[in-house]
């Protein structure tokens, strides 16, 4: 769930949403630079392998169409443990 307060100029960005994940995508624009923020939860059920090649997916597509970005979840992701790599 994400609060944004009514007067601020947020748009949410469906395109930005992946099936295989629960994610949100806004863009709002701050100083003449257009930014994404992004919320990510990678369910317990949903493989590393997977959780990683979708986040990557949208992550791709954010860099091409953003000055900026900010991204937080609950990733659920170990990524210091080398045996997920």
């Amino acid at each position: 769930m994400v609060f944004v307060r009514g007067d601020l100029p947020i748009k949410r960005r469906a395109d930005l949403k992946h099936q295989g994940l629960e994610n949100l995508g806004f863009e709002f624009n701050l100083v003449k630079r257009k930014w994404c923020i992004s919320f990510i939860y990678k369910p317990p059920s949903l493989s590393d392998k997977d959780f990683e090649k979708n986040t990557t997916n949208i992550l791709d597509r954010i860099i091409l169409k953003f000055d900026h970005m900010f991204v937080s979840g609950d990733l659920n992701f170990d990524m210091l443990n080398k045996e997920k790599m």
